[in-house]
């Protein structure tokens, strides 16, 4: 006997019980298909800014009480521990956000989540084989188990995703070259660590190392990650290798780090893995039939930014809100109005992961200018965490193109790729004058950005800089996200007719979404 459910949902992790907790509200017939034998969630812990916390409490999962919120954002040198910059978090981000940053262990958000969504509707041991159309919906073909027909199918199934092979073919994630580990460390083994439930970020050259208070501060979430000169044989067939902590002890003992963070490497519980780190291309589409994708499946970023799980609830939110205005029948406008409204947004955040996890490991003057540079960090990084997804779904038309969100992405990929282009020792001659780029005439700033598309972006607190200072950057912001080496010379493209350019086909995605009008600066 072959089952049938509105909208199936592959993936029992944050987003697919998220969006299963929405739908569930709205009276839609749901099942969540999960592969493993239990939920549980790998990994330790899990920050969730305010952009996501506003969305599960609207949905009645209140994590407070539980959760542990950070009361200072602290950035330390590596080897010594010494205080870079710090700034509040606490009362301030939360009048600033209108809601709370919270950290607490994976598990335990599960937890919440799970509850929030009734018994009935989680399967377990349900690993998907394979999907095929069928008239009535789309047939779940399934390792073990009967088969399910869907009218909705939603791929909530990770970065290596089932569903996304059928959405969109084999598209592969893409290595940024980092390795990193993860674990969970009793507050009473990590008494020399400077204010533990902190949220802080060590930098060192070539590593990183972050770390914070789970669940009301009894506990210390360990995030350290290292770049090698190259990646080892086993990232090859897989993005995890179990490993131990000596063997992690011994390699940021070789970059000389701090003994408080090589203590806290040294008493790390349980399980530990080197992690692969990864983030996923862009997709051609997101949805195919009645198929769409959400979450990591579509969009996996870097974990520089802490945005992951926030991403998945986002997209978990919108997507339940836009299928309880119509129902699962009117799958198609839903998905395309979802893909609208999240595909910048992910982008956006995408890139400026990338960015950040490239700023966080400079060394050198590199590493000195950086550090100059933290006291604009909540200018530049609020437009992610005041985003607001209720109010985007009431107004789509407000995150239109002239919204400036990718202005500050786009500044920080202009801001790395020159730092990461200067030498790391030895310093300019202060007695010697700075040489200034002439600004560039309108139509000369249209040649010098031939590839130039559509502009787009959203957020509230993101600033532009002068016509002037966009004019003789955006030469370097297009080699830094095309990651290749343009032309000395190129023929100049005629503008469309309305003044646009033509997008070019392979454009990155902060080339084609921040792009700007021909003869016009931003």
């Amino acid at each position: 006997m072959t089952h049938t459910c509105d909208v199936a949902i592959v993936g029992g992790g944050i987003g697919g019980l998220t969006l299963a907790a929405s739908l569930a509200q709205q009276s839609i017939s749901v099942q969540v298909f999960e592969q493993d034998d239990q939920l549980r969630e790998i990994g330790a812990g899990i920050a969730i800014g305010g952009n996501a916390t506003r969305l599960l409490h609207r949905l009645g999962v209140d994590l407070s009480p539980v959760a542990n919120v950070p009361p200072a954002l602290e950035f330390r040198r590596w080897n010594d521990g010494r205080l870079l910059w710090s700034h509040p978090i606490g009362e301030w981000y939360r009048h600033e956000v209108g809601a709370a940053l919270l950290t607490l262990h994976r598990a335990t958000l599960q937890r919440f989540l799970t509850a929030a969504v009734p018994s009935d509707c989680i399967q377990l041991s349900r690993r998907l084989a394979g999907l095929s159309d069928e008239s009535a919906g789309v047939r779940l073909h399934f390792a073990e188990g009967e088969d399910v027909v869907a009218r909705v199918v939603a791929g909530v199934d990770g970065v290596n995703s089932t569903v996304r092979r059928y959405v969109c073919g084999d598209v592969k994630p893409a290595h940024s070259g980092e390795i990193g580990f993860r674990g969970v460390i009793p507050v009473g083994k990590s008494r020399d660590l400077p204010d533990p439930t902190a949220l802080q970020i060590w930098c060192g050259p070539g590593t990183h190392v972050v770390c914070y208070g789970l669940d009301r501060g009894e506990l210390v979430n360990l995030l350290a990650v290292y770049k090698p000169h190259y990646l080892p044989a086993w990232t090859r067939s897989s993005n995890r290798l179990s490993a131990t902590s000596d063997q992690a002890l011994a390699i940021f003992t070789e970059y000389r780090w701090d003994p408080r963070i090589l203590d806290l490497i040294r008493n790390i519980e349980g399980d530990m893995s080197f992690w692969a780190l990864v983030d996923l291309p862009r997709l051609p589409r997101w949805s195919r039939g009645r198929v769409v994708l959400l979450g990591d499946a579509a969009h996996a970023p870097l974990p520089h930014q802490g945005q992951g799980a926030g991403l998945a609830i986002e997209d978990a939110y919108a997507l339940g809100a836009l299928l309880g205005r119509g129902g699962p029948d009117d799958y198609g406008s839903a998905f395309e109005a979802f893909e609208h409204l999240r595909r910048r947004r992910t982008a956006l955040v995408q890139a400026y992961s990338r960015a950040s996890g490239r700023a966080i490991k400079f060394a050198g003057d590199a590493a000195v200018r950086r550090d100059a540079s933290w006291p604009s960090l909540p200018q530049r990084i609020g437009w992610i965490h005041r985003y607001r997804e209720e109010e985007m779904l009431a107004s789509p038309a407000r995150f239109g193109a002239s919204a400036p969100a990718g202005r500050a992405v786009l500044r920080l990929g202009i801001w790395c790729s020159r730092s990461a282009s200067s030498p790391t020792s030895g310093s300019r001659d202060p007695a010697r004058p700075r040489a200034r780029r002439p600004e560039r005439r309108p139509a000369a700033r249209a040649r010098a950005c031939p590839r130039a598309g559509r502009g787009g972006g959203g957020g509230p607190d993101a600033r532009c800089l002068s016509r002037g200072q966009h004019a003789a950057s955006r030469p370097v912001l297009l080699r830094r996200v095309r990651g290749g080496h343009r032309p000395a010379a190129r023929p100049a493209h005629q503008p469309r007719p309305g003044g646009r350019q033509a997008a070019r086909p392979g454009m990155g995605p902060a080339a084609r979404l921040h792009s700007h009008r021909a003869g016009r600066g931003w």
